[in-house]
């Protein structure tokens, strides 16, 4: 069973039967390719800055013209911590959630930050747009809150979304740091709060079954939906096999 949040955050909308497929991309191009192979949720992000590195105002802006209502659409915006006290979002029409890192920022006030990062969201995208809590499972390497206490702050303070990454993505994927039950007991918890449960964390196609299984209600890729590494181009082939492989992990038979 699925969340009775759907994973474009809308409350009471009809359960999703599989987990929906998420894919980053750094291009009108890659979006293209993504859109072409099935993918449910289009993410807008630049990986060679990192987990959550964010693409230049006018990449944004194209991938979301190049997408046009055909998807929903996503960004990551990078590390909170180095945008300085001033930073303000430079919305553009169609994203309807944004992503921040939580590195460095254990020993601060981060339920503070992370509130007041989600009110400036809101007022810079007129509300349309809101904040998906970021956890990193490597949060000791990160140096960010535990994805458990975040979780409960999420759930508190009724965001929609949850998401759970890898920080440092030379250091091994999700289940490097998850059992998948554990990652299970992530995803019944934020069901009961209402949250759409999205897992990321250099995810391989292999993976995608047992994900699946933990009831996760997104799943999020790059590298995998690659012909390569995840810095390498978005390849339409890769990912309707991602697809194709969620549906037939939880298919009957």
């Amino acid at each position: 069973m699925r969340s009775e949040v759907d994973s474009t955050g809308q409350p009471g909308s009809p359960r999703v039967a599989f987990p929906r497929l998420l894919v980053s991309v750094r291009s009108a191009e890659e979006a293209r390719e993504a859109l072409a192979g099935g993918a449910g949720i289009i993410d807008i992000k630049e990986p060679a800055d990192g987990s959550l590195g964010a693409a230049l105002p006018g990449v944004r802006a194209e991938i979301v013209r190049e997408v046009a209502g055909g998807a929903p659409v996503t960004a990551a915006l990078g590390e909170l911590q180095s945008l300085g006290a001033e930073w303000a979002l430079e919305h553009h029409q169609g994203i309807s959630l944004y992503k921040l890192g939580l590195s460095e920022t254990r020993q601060s006030d981060w339920r503070t930050m992370l509130d007041e990062a989600r009110i400036r969201i809101r007022e810079g995208s007129e509300g349309e747009a809101d904040l998906v809590v970021v956890a990193y499972a490597d949060c000791r390497r990160a140096v960010s809150p535990e994805p458990s206490s975040l979780l409960e702050h999420a759930i508190d303070q009724g965001f929609s979304h949850f998401l759970v990454d890898t920080f440092d993505k030379t250091a091994g994927g999700l289940s490097e740091f998850f059992e998948w039950g554990e990652l299970g007991d992530l995803c019944e918890r934020a069901r009961r709060g209402g949250l759409c449960f999205v897992a990321a964390g250099s995810l391989g196609a292999e993976q995608l079954g047992a994900a699946a299984a933990a009831g996760v209600d997104v799943i999020a890729v790059r590298g995998a939906a690659t012909a390569g590494v995840r810095t390498a181009a978005i390849d339409r082939q890769a990912v309707s096999g991602l697809t194709a492989g969620i549906r037939a992990a939880l298919s009957p038979g």
